[in-house]
């Protein structure tokens, strides 16, 4: 059985997997959408978003809508990182647009998500998958380039509102690495 299965019946508690519950020891959807060199063989799975918005736990029907709260927590703030990890590779970023449950799901988390964690990687992918450039003058002056844990998003996301704000060009990755990494780097 390949892994997205036993993540999805982790997640879906069915058969044996009703007794597993999900974790990073159980399912390690993030780890593999780190690497952009992972995310096209994800993407070639047609049941992986499926899985993703899934594994968010927004359904009130959800199997596993009664479980522990700390375990509920963990698998929306996994699966909604995997998400805003996906939501900066291009291809996945068309992919995510052209599922109709994505963007929806991605609001009622960033809205109302299970922690202030889900939350910010879910306005993350939003914001990722919107249609918001972000422009400065560049010419003459220096570039900032922010660096962050993924934790401490929130935070910079404001930051970097504030100094393009006070007229400075950043280098923001939610908002500079759209497309391809080599050319929005150069």
């Amino acid at each position: 059985m390949c892994r997205l299965a036993r993540w999805s019946q982790t997640v879906r508690a069915v058969g044996y997997y009703a007794t597993v519950k999900p974790s990073g020891d159980a399912i390690m959807a993030l780890e593999l959408c780190v690497s952009d060199e992972n995310k096209p063989m994800l993407l070639d799975n047609p049941d992986f978003i499926p899985y993703l918005v899934d594994a968010l736990l927004l359904d009130a029907d959800h199997p596993r809508a009664g479980m522990k709260p700390e375990l509920q927590t963990w698998c929306q703030e996994h699966h909604a990182e995997c998400l805003a990890q996906l939501a900066v590779f291009e291809p996945a970023r068309e992919a995510l647009r052209q599922d109709h449950a994505v963007i929806p799901a991605l609001q009622v988390v960033a809205e109302s998500g299970l922690s202030a964690e889900a939350r910010q990687y879910a306005q993350a992918a939003l914001l990722a998958l919107s249609d918001k450039e972000m422009h400065a003058d560049a010419e003459g002056q220096k570039h900032t380039m922010l660096s962050y844990q993924w934790k401490n998003q929130a935070t910079v996301m404001r930051i970097n509102e504030s100094l393009i704000g006070r007229g400075y060009v950043t280098w923001f990755d939610l908002t500079n690495m759209k497309g391809s990494t080599m050319d929005a780097m150069r």
